[in-house]
């Protein structure tokens, strides 16, 4: 099974799947891209972050890309999913550095000193908190429109993994409360309209970033929403940012 794309004329069939297998996707928000898996009877699954325009893999950067399941996340057992109860800021990080010193050693050309991680809402959270606990690892992350204190996002989202009431775990997992042991380089993105995530979560960690004395970089995109960060200006920037600080060369434009 392949996922093509095709006009409604029943022109220009275009297949966005590579691998020789069965496949499964997940869209992004704004459906540019996909992570596709695949696999066969006689070949384990195999994920791929793909571009919905033309099927490409989006490494030609020179990097090497890869989503990691680490222990917490969705669609497990209770005891998998436990390792992240009140513990959103170490989510998912012991199994992915495992993950990454094992790929190293295994494939001398892969750098472990030179990784980066980018995500957003929840996964702005959890990429920021990569150079706040885990800077001997990662040097580079690229945050949008972070969750980054459970205290003030939508309350049904952070019941599910903090609980209530709100006890001094919530500070203990915020990243604002731990922006003074900012390590690497760290972009911070977000819309002005953000109904998601209110924008004051990120400005929460801008402030206590400023008074930590560290430095970052930030981009506000007026009128936009959440997910802002997979725009076409902010898609560019990230990469830039990537390029510029994992592989030490100033990008072409």
């Amino acid at each position: 099974m392949h996922l093509a794309r095709v006009r409604l004329d029943g022109s220009e069939l275009t297949v966005l799947t590579e691998g020789d297998g069965t496949h499964e996707w997940t869209f992004s928000p704004d459906r540019r891209r996909f992570v596709d898996r695949w696999s066969r009877i006689d070949q384990p699954w195999i994920t791929e972050l793909r571009d919905a325009r033309d099927g490409k893999l989006l490494a030609e950067l020179g990097f090497a890309v890869v989503q990691i399941d680490g222990m917490g996340t969705n669609w497990r057992s209770k005891a998998f999913h436990d390792v992240c109860w009140r513990n959103l800021k170490d989510g998912g990080f012991p199994d992915r550095v495992l993950w990454i010193r094992a790929l190293a050693a295994s494939r001398p050309a892969l750098d472990a000193t030179r990784v980066g991680i980018y995500g957003g809402s929840a996964g702005g959270q959890n990429a920021l908190a990569a150079l706040l606990h885990h800077g001997d690892v990662y040097r580079a992350a690229a945050a949008d429109c972070g969750c980054h204190d459970n205290r003030m996002d939508k309350i049904w989202w952070n019941e599910a993994w903090m609980g209530w009431p709100v006890g001094p775990w919530y500070a203990e997992n915020s990243n604002a409360t731990h922006a003074g042991k900012l390590q690497g380089r760290l972009l911070l993105t977000v819309g002005e309209l953000d109904r998601n995530v209110d924008p004051a979560s990120t400005m929460q960690v801008v402030a206590a970033l400023i008074a930590a004395d560290k430095d970052f970089e930030l981009v506000v995109v007026p009128g936009a929403g959440h997910g802002v960060g997979e725009s076409p200006y902010l898609v560019r920037r990230r990469q830039d940012f990537f390029v510029r600080h994992l592989l030490g060369v100033e990008p072409r434009r």
